[in-house]
């Protein structure tokens, strides 16, 4: 009986060393799977079921669709220990524009400044004012505004001064001449 315990404790020390140097070696370990290009949910999903902790970092991309996994580091197939976190680089898409203060600026120039940021003008009106023609007035989201990139602000022009109205005045013919005579009415701004 005394062989028996011995062997029985022998197979069990040897067991658990087996186990023990497993562990070690690979038990306590994993690999990091493929996370990129993956939507932000299955992404921690699939790390978790892998036995990592994600990380969510957010970053503005022009070119990457918002919730979508870019990068993961450390990278696919790394071992790691379980537990382990893994940092999820993960789009937020564009970012958003603000809407510069385009009042008083030229039409021309305007379009230009917001091409460069990715947004579109549109005159959305033109209304006699006291600033030179095509000089912008107002414009739509104000100024201060934050929209998506490939937006459209709309404008408000001036087509300058109103012309002043013309009056025509009949006089009797003096020495020989047809009578009527034009008379600009003047400003009274």
């Amino acid at each position: 009986m005394k062989k028996i315990v011995v062997g029985v404790l022998a197979a069990t020390v040897l067991c658990a060393t087996i186990f023990g140097a497993w562990y070690f070696v690979a038990g306590r370990y994993t690999k990091v799977p493929a996370l990129t290009g993956l939507s932000q949910s299955s992404a921690v999903a699939q790390a978790e079921s892998a036995k990592v902790q994600p990380k969510i970092l957010p970053v503005y991309s022009e070119t990457i669709k918002a919730s979508i996994v870019f990068s993961a580091k450390p990278g696919a197939g790394t071992k790691v220990l379980n537990n382990s976190f893994v940092t999820l680089t993960v789009s937020k898409g564009p970012k958003p524009r603000v809407v510069p203060n385009l009042a008083g600026k030229s039409l021309d120039s305007a379009t230009a400044q917001l091409a460069k940021m990715g947004l579109s003008i549109e005159v959305s009106s033109q209304i006699y004012a006291s600033k030179p023609l095509n000089t912008i007035l107002s414009s739509s989201p104000l100024a201060g505004s934050s929209v998506k990139r490939g937006s459209v602000v709309k404008v408000t022009l001036s087509k300058g001064l109103e012309p002043r109205p013309k009056v025509i005045v009949d006089y009797p013919p003096i020495f020989g001449t047809s009578g009527d005579y034009e008379v600009q009415i003047p400003r009274l701004y």
